[in-house]
């Protein structure tokens, strides 16, 4: 089987564009150092991680430096944590090679002024675009489906919360807290599209919600979440409890 079959493959339901998955393979299995480093700024946040994720497997030439420069800069610089993410790893796993210990992670928060920026850059996302991030969901790697969330948690609308809280039940521990503050960006709007989810069959959904509703901070999640303090999970209940608290807290 190709690459490009194999990826169509590990990636559910896609509707990626076969433009797009033929850039996708070209970047993450690649080569091309320059069109590497290139890809790191380029408007798809997926290939961004990409780029940077094929960097950390090929960039240790200790007579082109380049790569751990421009990883360094996109760990600081880019606007989306999960590329600064993607790009600290692959620059420690360069270093790693080089030097035979890990470097610390260096991963600034994000300022108010670049938080603006990625708002007003998912905003701006066309239709086609939102599709490539609903897609981006379901991917195999667990950096990209960070970053689908985190998009998708930016543009902030209640036509999405279908697909966030079903990232709540993601397997790993990152993408489940990249949904679950996307989902609490989202204010009381989306309060009747997540009380629904207080009864979903995953505890971990059930104790997020819990969590999002009380972070919202408003007294329309009382009577659900009093009871969902009946819970059959104990996480759910603690976490449930907790909301109401500090529902209490804010009258």
């Amino acid at each position: 089987m190709s690459i490009w079959s194999s990826l169509r493959t590990k990636i559910t339901g896609t509707p990626f564009s076969s433009d797009f998955v033929k850039k996708f393979v070209l970047i993450r299995h690649g080569d091309d150092v320059s069109l590497l480093i290139q890809t790191l700024k380029d408007q798809d946040v997926i290939l961004r991680i990409a780029a940077a994720q094929r960097l950390g497997e090929i960039g240790d030439d200790r007579r082109d430096t380049r790569a751990v420069e421009h990883l360094t800069a996109a760990a600081r610089e880019d606007i989306w944590r999960s590329v600064r993410i993607a790009a600290s790893e692959a620059r420690g796993a360069i270093l790693k090679r080089r030097l035979g210990t890990l470097p610390i992670a260096m991963i600034p928060e994000l300022t108010e002024a670049e938080r603006e920026t990625r708002r007003q850059t998912a905003q701006a996302l066309s239709q086609e675009a939102v599709g490539h991030y609903l897609t981006a969901l379901q991917h195999n790697d667990v950096m990209i489906r960070c970053a689908a969330v985190e998009v998708l948690g930016e543009i902030r609308d209640v036509r999405y919360v279908e697909p966030l809280t079903a990232a709540l039940g993601d397997k790993k521990s990152e993408v489940i807290i990249e949904a679950t503050e996307a989902l609490a960006k989202l204010g009381e709007e989306a309060i009747p599209y997540l009380l629904p989810a207080l009864k979903d069959k995953k505890s971990i959904v059930r104790s997020s919600i819990a969590w999002i509703l009380g972070e919202i901070g408003s007294t329309k999640a009382v009577e659900p979440l009093t009871i969902a303090l009946e819970d059959d999970n104990e996480d759910v209940r603690r976490q449930t409890a907790q909301a109401l608290e500090r529902l209490k807290e804010r009258e």
